[in-house]
């Protein structure tokens, strides 16, 4: 199973975020590592060294942790559940970008994709950041409703099937009062540019003004 370029990117098949490379999920549904995504200083597709998160499958739901590094002090990041229930459904080359891509853009939803928020936190001086989330089969609290994320409100129907990417989002430096706003929601503190229906103009979103973008992840698959 594979990550290509931006996940973020898919969102509005546009995006200027994730920069998902094409790296290997974890098999075993317990340990992976995590990977550098769109960043200026590391190469996408490699390793956070010394980093890593956890993945536990129950009957009804799961429970993830995710303990990273070399991320911005100081900044805000907001944690995302991307599930695909039905990874089997997913392009040849494994869940990913084409197949946010292909969701949102015909509409239809074959991998049954879902992206849910899962936590958030503030880095401390030594850029380090550890979060634990669960989720339940059938919730749908964490889905954004804005578009075009509403596209991607799809629940976790089977957690033993799903293939599950933790994935981090930087809202930039923390702002005084807004902390919650900015790991509360995935344009929080942003201001970036989508596509808009007919693919061609820039449509802005969030009311902030820091580029915001997803510097690592970590997958699962089942």
């Amino acid at each position: 199973m594979k990550l290509k370029v931006s996940l973020l990117a898919a969102f509005g098949l546009a995006l200027t975020a994730m920069g998902l490379a094409g790296f290997s999920a974890s098999a075993d549904g317990g340990l992976a590592p995590v990977y550098w995504f769109e960043d200026t200083v590391h190469k996408s597709g490699t390793e956070v060294s010394g980093s890593f998160s956890t993945l536990v499958r129950t009957s009804d739901g799961v429970t993830a942790s995710i303990a990273t590094s070399a991320l911005l002090p100081g900044h805000a990041y907001s944690v995302w559940w991307v599930v695909f229930n039905n990874p089997s459904l997913c392009n040849q080359d494994g869940c990913g970008v084409d197949d946010v891509g292909a969701a949102l853009g015909s509409g239809t939803n074959p991998a049954a994709i879902g992206v849910l928020r899962a936590g958030g936190a503030a880095t401390g001086a030594d850029g380090k950041l550890s979060v634990g989330a669960s989720l339940q089969e059938g919730f749908a609290g964490g889905c954004q409703t804005s578009v075009p994320f509403a596209g991607l409100c799809t629940v976790l129907v089977d957690s033993t099937k799903a293939e599950i990417h933790i994935v981090l989002h930087d809202h930039g430096p923390v702002i005084a009062g807004m902390l919650n706003e900015q790991v509360g929601t995935f344009e929080g503190g942003c201001k970036n540019f989508i596509d808009g229906q007919n693919g061609m103009e820039r449509v802005p979103y969030g009311l902030g003004s820091y580029e915001c973008f997803s510097p690592q992840a970590s997958p699962h698959t089942p």
